[in-house]
């Protein structure tokens, strides 16, 4: 490496010698460059001059929108269907657990697509958390369907580990009387809906995910891991605001090389992300698909008859 760094600046680029040479320095370079002992005052004296007498060169990624699609559709399949579900419950099979916690589960991801129709969330970061709230909730409602035969009854095992979850939150607030001004939550309605059916000193408080396992254990036991492994983490780290999620939808970038191409906060809000409506309609279709399964719905309660 001595040889070559001395013979370095007196070889012709088209030397063999160079092809063994030029990689060695590069390397070199990289590992020193990679060095916590290293500093170079003059290195960044002279980029911050630099910086300073050239401007930014401010851009964003523009959005391909030409395979947007309706939401009008699946908004009326999925509302078609729930109000027969709840025609049922109403009428019917009021006490039928089963039915109530399904219908129920996918009332959630209903009202998370209204959500996201109404307030044109679809470019956007609380897009992602919507299209993830609603991968959990299918994924769960396939478990819950594929483990009641294991459970006494897992239908209504569910609804207290939810509303132990809330009994946590609420004793934390009785025990302690935090001065929360303002706060987005009713602690006396909180309190209220723990004791709906029972009262709330026989209802247990869990920390775990529901069922053995984990979230991850969850998709593979009902085999949609490749919806987690490409749909749901992604949109996880939107929802718990990692660096990856941070970088492409709330950073710009500055396109001059007197700057080093940095990143420039985008408190304008320019940047937009890709369309979440296809990874929707596909799992909303994939979740109303299951609950037909196992309620399935005439053919003439599709086209909008009801029970009632």
């Amino acid at each position: 490496m001595a040889d070559g760094l001395s013979k370095y600046p007196y070889l012709d680029i088209s030397d063999p010698e160079m092809r063994i040479i030029r990689p060695q320095i590069r390397s070199m370079e990289v590992a020193l460059s990679m060095s916590e002992y290293m500093n170079y005052p003059y290195s960044k004296r002279f980029w911050n001059n630099i910086s300073q007498l050239t401007d930014c060169e401010v851009y964003s990624i523009v959005m391909d929108r030409s395979n947007a699609i309706d939401l009008n559709k699946i908004k009326e399949t999925v509302s078609s269907a729930l109000k027969y579900y709840r025609d049922m419950i109403q009428s019917i099979e009021p006490f039928n657990e089963k039915l109530y916690v399904l219908t129920s589960i996918l009332t959630y991801s209903y009202k998370r697509l209204l959500e996201l129709m109404n307030h044109d969330l679809q470019y956007t970061i609380s897009g992602r958390s919507i299209v993830r709230s609603c991968i959990e909730n299918y994924v769960m409602t396939k478990y819950l369907i594929a483990e009641e035969e294991k459970h006494k009854n897992i239908w209504e095992e569910y609804q207290y580990y939810g509303i132990g979850g809330y009994k946590l939150i609420s004793e934390r607030y009785i025990e302690n009387q935090p001065e929360l001004t303002n706060s987005h939550i009713n602690f006396e309605y909180l309190n209220l809906l723990i004791s709906e059916f029972q009262n709330k000193e026989f209802i247990d408080m869990d920390t775990r995910y529901f069922g053995k396992g984990n979230i991850r254990q969850k998709f593979k036991q009902v085999e949609e891991d490749d919806l987690y492994k490409y749909h749901y983490d992604y949109d996880s780290q939107f929802e718990h605001g990692l660096w990856g999620a941070i970088r492409e939808s709330s950073i710009l970038k500055c396109n001059s090389a007197g700057h080093q191409f940095h990143g420039i906060p985008d408190v304008d809000d320019i940047q937009k992300l890709p369309d979440v409506s296809h990874g929707l309609v596909m799992v909303l279709t994939k979740h109303l698909s299951v609950i037909k399964e196992v309620f399935p719905i005439p053919s003439e309660q599709i086209e909008g008859d009801s029970l009632c």
